[in-house]
């Protein structure tokens, strides 16, 4: 596989993981490249990526909530596919969230409106289990361009102390 990318975007996610990082795989769109990297050196391996916009700007969407959700409507209108949302999603995420495909014990606080995944009429819509905050969320897309996260209840926290 070409790995077309600058030695600024992987300088940028070895700044965001605080360690050198490895090239995984990278996806083109128009709206520009998302190039997915890992951890080099430690453990557990921890995933990141870099966007680079067709103008020439540079993200790291897993670096913060506001960067995350502005790349996701950058190429929010290219995705296609409810289980590609789901992977970009679960990919770029500041935390460590997880579609929810199956339903599960845990999550009697979803248990009455929870769905697999879907992409219907240009409206993505799922549930995560976001690990880092130890809540159920709902994150709907609309026309690949406006982004709501809410809270939909209690997951399960992990701690990787």
């Amino acid at each position: 596989m070409e790995t077309n990318f600058s030695q600024e975007e992987k300088t940028a996610v070895e700044a965001y993981l605080q360690e050198s990082a490895t090239f995984i795989s990278q996806d083109q769109y128009v709206a520009g490249r998302l190039v997915f990297w890992k951890n080099a050196e430690s453990l557990p391996s921890i995933r990141a990526c870099s966007f680079r916009a067709s103008d020439g700007r540079l993200y790291v969407p897993n670096s913060d909530d506001a960067t995350f959700r502005q790349v996701l409507c950058e190429i929010g209108s290219e995705i296609k596919d409810a289980n590609q949302w789901c992977s970009l999603i679960e990919k770029m995420s500041p935390h460590f969230r997880r579609a929810i495909k199956g339903f599960y014990p845990y999550m009697k606080a979803i248990e009455h409106f929870w769905h697999v995944p879907s992409l219907q009429d240009g409206v993505f819509e799922a549930f995560f289990d976001n690990s880092t905050t130890g809540r159920l969320e709902k994150i709907v897309m609309r026309d690949g361009s406006t982004l709501s996260i809410e809270d939909a209840g209690a997951g399960v926290k992990m701690s990787l102390r």
